[in-house]
């Protein structure tokens, strides 16, 4: 059945009615109309347009989950021991060049990893973030979908800035303001104040690629650029 005044289907008005209700509930009404108008662009285009954020306080240790342990791995380690759901996961090229992991461990196998380098990192085919020496980006974040819902990342979150910590750098990261449940969960392990850096967005149209960074993004050097 479709709207007489429109031509919708009436059942994709229900379920976008639905799914905006949804959305209200969780995220909040501007953040709701972010992301819609964000991801309208995002189907026309390839497109993102990220906060850019770092830690600029101490983090206090989480909870401690019954049966996991979350440590520093190194290379053999971690390819030794991942679980059957990361089984085909290669990760040597970022030892190799001096990234670190942290990962959970439970019954002796990883179900969840963070990397972080201090290195300019490719993030999508011919883009690549960079930023300056006083931090460290952390990227390659992933939770084993039958370990997701028990707060492994804050764990992973946690000992990747302490590990920082005694390098003398600060952990910075980026956020797609079209991706509400990542913004949530980044609010909800680094606190509600974490000081934004600037933004950054890249567009590819047209086989070209055109990258922006806000004034203080430029101005820290931090952000997306064509690699």
């Amino acid at each position: 059945m479709r709207h007489p005044a429109f031509g919708v289907p009436l059942i994709s008005l229900e379920y976008g009615m639905a799914s905006w209700r949804t959305s209200l509930k969780r995220f909040g009404f501007w953040q709701s109309v972010r992301s819609g108008l964000l991801n309208l662009v995002r189907r026309v285009f390839d497109f993102e347009l990220c906060v850019i954020q770092h830690v600029d306080k101490d983090l206090l240790p989480p909870e401690p989950v019954n049966g996991y342990t979350c440590r520093l791995v190194d290379s053999e380690e971690f390819h030794a021991n991942l679980c059957e759901e990361f089984r085909e996961t290669d990760f040597r090229w970022a030892f190799e060049r001096g990234d670190i992991c942290l990962a959970n461990i439970c019954n002796g196998r990883i179900v969840g990893y963070d990397f972080s380098t201090q290195h300019p990192t490719v993030v999508t085919d011919g883009i690549e973030f960079f930023f300056p020496s006083q931090f460290a980006y952390g990227y390659a974040a992933l939770t084993a979908s039958d370990h997701r819902g028990r707060r492994l990342a804050p764990h992973r979150w946690y000992e990747t800035f302490m590990e920082r910590k005694k390098d003398g750098v600060r952990p910075v990261f980026y956020f797609n303001l079209a991706n509400s449940p990542s913004l949530k969960s980044n609010r909800n392990i680094t606190g509600p104040k974490t000081p934004v850096l600037g933004y950054t967005a890249y567009i590819r149209t047209s086989g070209r690629v055109i990258c922006w960074r806000s004034p203080a993004a430029k101005a820290l050097g931090v952000g997306f650029r064509a690699s």
